[in-house]
């Protein structure tokens, strides 16, 4: 099918089964009529981050609560073999947002936003529940526009510190990385264990201060470097990400 004629995707929260009615929300509902301009009798898929996806067509097309019937599920496998947990040192402005957009096409399983010592912007609170929250739609977004059908988990923002806490030992032999440009292994050599589990740290703008990279050697991590250039904070976490599923995923 041409990306014209695909059923349009939208997530919805909610359990689901073959043969249901069910209302969609004003956010969905006004998307599907209002940007998509859908109609009674338009086909769509929903999921719900439960694996599978539910094939569906409009009953009516109401900007604020559009009825839908759902005629047939499938579980299409899109997930790699590969978990990756991303832990992205925050960025100001839309390079988070973007980061994890593209992290989340490229296959990542569990994002774990981080404050580090050379973050820029102050995130606590409320605000950061909020823009937790943001994230969490942001990957939202990528799912139903890639195909996933399961959702990557965006974690509460946390220090360096406090993510090393929370993970008391230390990964497994080739399970954790952090990406140094003057590391002296490249990250086409790096090996994993037998789990097919990664934790990949990348650093804010202004990179990982020296105390910081000696914390994640004292727990364990080991360095990599992506290569002769030094990518920006938004770029290279989705180039690392698609470096390991070439290697070890499903690319």
């Amino acid at each position: 099918l041409t990306a014209a004629m695909r059923p349009v995707r939208l997530y919805h929260p909610q359990p689901m089964h073959g043969g249901q009615q069910l209302e969609l929300g004003a956010t969905a509902s006004s998307h599907l009529v209002r940007v998509l301009r859908a109609r009674a009798g338009s086909a769509l898929v929903l999921f719900n981050g439960d694996g599978h996806q539910y094939h569906a067509v409009s009953l009516d097309a109401h900007p604020r609560h559009t009825r839908v019937e759902i005629r047939e599920v499938t579980a299409p496998e899109r997930e790699s073999p590969l978990r990756i947990m991303l832990c992205q040192g925050i960025s100001r402005h839309d390079r988070m947002d973007l980061c994890l957009q593209k992290a989340t096409e490229l296959g990542v399983t569990e994002i774990q936003p981080l404050r580090c010592e050379r973050s820029q912007g102050k995130l606590q609170g409320e605000r950061a529940e909020k823009k937790q929250q943001h994230w969490q739609n942001v990957v939202i977004s990528a799912c139903e526009q890639c195909g996933r059908n399961r959702l990557p988990v965006v974690r509460p923002l946390q220090t360096l510190e406090q993510m090393l806490a929370r993970m008391p030992d230390a990964p497994p032999a080739g399970a954790g990385f952090y990406l140094h440009p003057e590391a002296p292994r490249p990250i086409s050599q790096c090996t994993l264990g037998d789990e097919k589990t990664v934790r990949l740290l990348i650093g804010p703008e202004g990179g990982l201060s020296e105390t910081e990279t000696a914390r994640l050697d004292a727990a364990g991590w080991q360095a990599l470097r992506m290569g002769p250039r030094i990518l920006r904070t938004e770029t290279a976490g989705p180039a690392a990400i698609a470096v390991l599923q070439a290697r070890f995923g499903d690319f």
